[in-house]
């Protein structure tokens, strides 16, 4: 009769093992799967992100192209309507630039 007894205590904690490795088991997949849901709404943040920095760049690179037009075509103006002034600023620059690279 003891026997029996502790065979089916054997038995009932042989099961309550099982039922908890199931437990565990079914906890650790949820982990994974929470785990798994994170990474993809953080790879989609980061894919978002990046697209909006690229549209922003886009528009600045555009702004600055359009800013440099405009300074190019009022620079040229200048230079037509004072050609005289315009050739001694360039010799200027080029005295200015040949100074800086004389010390290397």
């Amino acid at each position: 009769m003891a026997t029996m007894a502790r065979d089916k205590t054997i038995e009932l904690a042989a099961e309550s093992i099982d039922a908890l490795a199931e437990k565990a088991k079914q906890a650790l997949y949820g982990l994974s799967d929470n785990a798994r849901q994170g990474m993809d709404g953080a790879r989609d943040s980061a894919w978002k992100f990046a697209e909006r920095a690229r549209d922003q760049a886009g528009d600045i690179a555009g702004r600055v192209f359009r800013q440099g037009q405009q300074t190019a075509q009022q620079l040229g103006h200048r230079l037509e309507d004072q050609p005289v002034v315009a050739l001694v600023l360039v010799g200027l620059v080029g005295v200015l630039v040949g100074y800086l690279l004389r010390g290397r």
